[in-house]
């Protein structure tokens, strides 16, 4: 199995996860995916 290296840091009730273009936010009291998006580039 490979491991993905990837940003994770918590801001507010939020722990978020950054790879590459995507972005996972999680709840950081009930560990629950709120999203998961691709961010838009920046133009």
């Amino acid at each position: 199995m490979e491991e993905a290296d990837c940003h994770i840091y918590r801001d507010g009730k939020n722990f978020y996860c950054e790879y590459e273009d995507i972005r996972i936010t999680v709840n950081a009291s009930s560990y629950t995916i709120i999203t998961a998006h691709r961010k838009k580039p920046v133009i």
